[in-house]
């Protein structure tokens, strides 16, 4: 288990083994299209979510539970089953091959006895998560238990504990060869009904009076009801099977321990309760899962408490030596599979020590070359440009990048921040137009829980999450009134306040704004706030549209070609002059994105070729189909759709027939040589002309009067 499970909630793979294993005997579709590597999404092993189904089906390895969760909410999801991790559970201990054994199976083997297994159930919580309690307490006169359990405030609380627990306390019977014969059921749960609907997200928790209620949100009806109580209590004596020290939820007092029970609960105030009561039962319901709340049932409790009852007839006990012998077969075959689960973590280790490694040379070595050398700069505006940002890139200064859509002001935000003093922090990029005025200002600065319905948790925004980083907020022109207001302030003041706080978090951050609008303009027509363009207007960088940079369009396109290539894995890996003449004289409205959306059109119509032509174009830069086949089709096409106004100058300055043949024999060699990069021998082949001949015909071309000197 990693050091930092300590800190955090963690859960054994035996829990999200059983479920995958339950998955692919009863569901095998759903365990086919299973979305492992999602599970580790943003949790402390998201670096390990290329091996994401060996991590969840190993029951040795360690895994933050919410892994847990999501796989068992996606696989509830998928199956329509509310409890399938009772079931999952249950069918484990009946399967005759299991994966395993874990260490729970190897002690209820030696042990062989279902009382003997429960006498040291407070181990098995430890066992299996870090941040629960488990407590029988034994009723010595009869085959039972009263079960208690405990999510510590480490742990996020779901029904997963309590199916679970259900499962294993129903199905490890079946080790000593009595499937079937415990019952678990339980009287109350830790889980409140809040902490239910986060899994359950159509629906909000309101109260009414002196009773909660549960309202479905779409329409606004109401789904159950619930009253607050006082729970009752309950005496049990101390098993002499259970030593006093071993409580971990309940201790004793005089011998016996008070627990409590729904026996005698009574009404109060909700502000007074320990738990709520379901006085009107209802459905929830989310896609396929349907999960009743029962009348009666109590959520909220200090403690989850369940009875479980068990069948006392048994088979004849096992002679010690026999269970021994077993035991030590399960024990060695319980090392080699942690033997295993080192390796995998070991190797994994060093694979990951190896790209730190690799990741910090490449850093070096960007660092080594010139900091904007990602963008193609031959063109007098461009280099002004990056003169520009040379200047800027080593300030905390805001910056503001003016630019028609497509044009890359994100890979210039990004440049600046990589290459400033900002690096080491997170850049996080935010589109203000994207999204409706009450959700961005959530997305900007965050909220605090019960801020609006829906709000079940606090949630940080973008301000707080680029600390000592850099916010990039693209289209700031699209921001309303009261949000321009809202910035102002952050920018003056270098703090935040989440939705529904009274409290200013300071942020530490480095501005970009961008705009494809202009805001002088939105300044004079009252759209933009004057006093807020002042404060983004630190340091102006204009960028130019691409129709004013044609010089860039060749290597722009290349290196384009180049990105788009190594992705989709195309075989086109450079542009026959035709094609880069039209690409130069496309007007690109869409700029530097509608060029690699060409590009990475035109790399798969080219298929299998080495070659974008301007045939691989967009059919609509040429206008009708003869205007088409005048750039691509036949020779005879071209000379047809010539000018011959050309020609008669030609002649009528004195030129002659043989002349004008022996120049375009010419020029028709000299773009062979082009297309073939230079190679004679293969223009010469292509011709169907010999190397010398070619040779000859250059000679003749290059002297005084020749073709070349037209």
């Amino acid at each position: 288990m990693s050091a930092s499970a300590t800190d955090s909630a963690w859960v054994t793979g035996f829990l999200t083994n059983i479920l995958v294993d339950y998955l692919e005997e009863r569901h095998p579709q759903v365990a086919q299209s299973l979305p492992y590597p999602s599970f580790f999404a943003d949790t402390p092993l998201a670096h390990r979510a290329a091996d994401a189904r060996a991590l969840v089906t190993d029951p040795n390895q360690w895994l933050p539970q919410e892994v847990l969760v999501r796989l068992a909410l996606v696989a509830e999801d998928a199956t329509g089953d509310p409890d399938l991790a009772y079931h999952a559970t249950r069918a484990h201990f009946e399967r005759a091959h299991r994966h395993g054994p874990s260490i729970f199976e190897i002690i209820a083997t030696l042990l062989d006895d279902v009382r003997g297994v429960v006498i040291a159930s407070n181990r098995w919580a430890g066992a299996f998560a870090t941040n629960t309690a488990l407590q029988a307490l034994d009723h010595a006169d009869r085959p039972e238990a009263t079960m208690l359990y405990m999510v510590t405030s480490k742990g996020r609380l779901t029904r997963l504990p309590g199916l679970f627990l259900r499962g294993q306390c129903e199905g490890f019977p079946a080790l000593f060869g009595r499937p079937g014969s415990a019952a678990f059921t339980e009287e109350f749960t830790q889980l409140s009904l809040a902490h239910l609907l986060r899994e359950f997200d159509d629906y909000d928790l309101a109260s009414h009076g002196e009773q909660l209620r549960v309202i479905e949100r779409s329409s606004g009806s109401i789904v159950a009801e619930a009253e607050g109580i006082v729970l009752g209590t309950e005496h049990i004596p101390v098993s002499e099977h259970f030593p006093a020290e071993d409580g971990t939820i309940v201790t004793p007092a005089a011998g016996q321990y008070t627990v409590f029970t729904t026996t005698g609960a009574t009404p109060v105030p909700l502000d007074r309760a320990q738990a709520v009561r379901i006085v009107r039962g209802g459905m929830l319901q989310r896609g396929r899962v349907s999960l009743s709340l029962e009348p009666g049932a109590v959520y909220g409790a200090p403690y989850t408490k369940a009875r479980f009852r068990w069948d006392d007839q048994r088979r004849p006990r096992q002679p010690a030596e026999t269970r021994l012998r077993e035991v030590s077969r399960l024990l060695f075959t319980h090392l080699h599979e942690i033997k295993q689960t080192q390796r995998r973590l070991l190797r994994s280790e060093r694979d990951n020590a190896s790209l730190r490694e690799e990741n910090a040379h490449l850093k070096s070595e960007l660092i080594d070359r010139h900091r904007f050398a990602g963008l193609v700069a031959l063109s007098p505006g461009m280099r002004a440009l990056c003169a520009t940002l040379e200047r800027v890139v080593d300030t905390d200064s805001t910056v503001i990048l003016l630019g028609e859509t497509g044009t890359g002001k994100e890979v210039i935000a990004r440049a600046l921040h990589y290459n400033g003093p900002r690096k080491g922090g997170r850049f996080v990029a935010v589109n203000c137009g994207a999204l409706p005025e009450g959700l961005l200002e959530s997305e900007l600065f965050g909220h605090e829980r019960g801020a609006f319905t829906g709000a079940l948790q606090r949630r940080i925004g973008k301000f707080e999450a680029a600390d000592n980083g850099t916010l990039f907020l693209d289209e700031v022109g699209e921001l309303s009134a009261s949000l321009q207001v809202k910035l102002l302030r952050v920018l003056q003041e270098r703090t935040i306040c989440r939705v529904g706080a009274n409290d200013d978090v300071p942020v530490n951050i480095r501005v970009i704004a961008a705009t494809h609008r202009n805001p002088v303009e939105m300044v004079k027509s009252g759209t933009f706030r004057q006093d807020l363009f002042y404060r983004l207007n630190v340091m102006p960088v204009a960028i130019p549209p691409l129709r004013e940079r044609r010089e860039d369009v060749p290597l722009l396109a290349q290196a384009l070609l180049d990105k788009v290539r190594a992705r989709t894995g195309r075989s086109a890996d450079r542009f026959s002059p035709d094609a880069l003449r039209v690409l130069a004289t496309h007007s690109w409205p869409g700029n530097v994105r509608e060029m690699e959306n060409v590009i990475e059109r035109a790399l798969i119509l080219a298929g299998n070729e080495t070659t974008v032509t301007a045939a691989h174009l967009p059919m609509e830069w040429f206008g009708d189909r003869t205007e088409v086949s005048a750039a691509t089709g036949d020779p005879w096409t071209v000379i047809g759709k010539m000018n011959w106004s050309c020609f008669a100058d030609f002649f009528d300055r004195g030129g002659s027939f043989d002349d004008l043949l022996h120049r375009i024999e010419w020029a028709i060699t000299e773009r062979a040589v082009r297309e073939h990069q230079g190679n004679k021998t293969h223009a010469a082949r292509t011709l169907k002309r010999s190397y010398r001949w070619l040779r000859k015909l250059e000679k003749e071309s290059l002297e005084p009067g020749g073709p070349s000197d037209a």
